[in-house]
C-alpha cells in the first residue's frame, strides 16, 4: 500500500535546495538504478566503507575531490589504487576525539540499561556531492561507495538533491574552518 501511495506524494526538496531531482532505489529486480555521476568538475565523498574500483571511478571525473572515510577503509586501499587517486583527491578521516564527546559515557548510562548494546559511534554518513560550476548535486541515502552498492547488487536508496553551489556546495558542507 505504502508503495503505491508514495507515488502520489508531492515531496518539497529541504532548505536551501532548488529541487529533488531523483529518488534512485538500487538493486531492486526490474528498476537496476545507480547514481549518474559524471560531469561534475569537483567532488566530495564520504562514506565508512569504500571498494577501490568504485571509488578510482567517482575520483577519475572530477579535480580536487576530497574523500573523508574511515582509518581502517582507507589504510585497505591498495597501494597502487591510492597513488592513481591522490593526483586530484584529499583523503581525510574522522578524527577520533569528535566520535564520541568526552561526556557521552556518563550521560548514555542514563539512558541505556544494558552493557551489552553495541556502541554505534564512528562515521556512518554516505554522501557524495558533486559540483559543475554554479551548480551543486547532493547524493545521499543508505549506499557506501562499495562495488555492490553501485553495481546494484545490494539494495539501497539514494535521493539526488539540487541547488546553487553557494548555499548547498562542498565549501558550505565543511564550513569556514580549516
Amino acid at each position: 500500500r505504502m508503495s503505491e501511495e508514495v507515488t502520489r506524494v508531492r515531496f518539497k526538496p529541504p532548505e536551501d535546495f532548488d529541487s529533488i531531482k531523483s529518488f534512485i532505489p538500487v538493486g531492486i529486480p526490474g528498476n537496476m538504478r545507480v547514481p549518474r555521476l559524471k560531469g561534475f568538475k569537483k567532488s566530495l565523498i564520504v562514506s565508512p566503507f569504500i571498494s577501490a574500483q568504485t571509488l578510482k571511478k567517482l575520483t577519475d571525473i572530477g579535480n580536487k575531490n576530497i574523500v573523508i572515510s574511515r582509518l581502517d577503509t582507507l589504510e585497505g586501499l591498495p597501494f597502487r589504487t591510492y597513488n592513481s587517486i591522490k593526483k586530484n583527491t584529499d583523503f581525510f578521516v574522522l578524527d577520533n576525539s569528535a566520535e564520541k564527546p568526552e561526556d557521552f559515557a556518563e550521560e548514555s548510562e542514563d539512558f541505556i540499561e544494558s552493557k551489552e548494546i553495541e556502541d554505534l559511534s564512528g562515521l556512518h554518513a554516505k554522501l557524495i556531492i558533486t559540483e559543475n560550476r554554479s551548480r551543486t548535486t547532493v547524493f545521499t541515502g543508505s549506499a557506501n561507495i562499495t562495488n555492490p552498492a553501485f553495481l546494484g547488487k545490494n539494495i539501497e536508496f539514494m535521493v539526488a538533491l539540487s541547488g546553487q553551489r553557494r548555499h548547498v556546495g562542498i565549501n558550505r558542507f565543511l564550513g569556514d574552518e580549516n
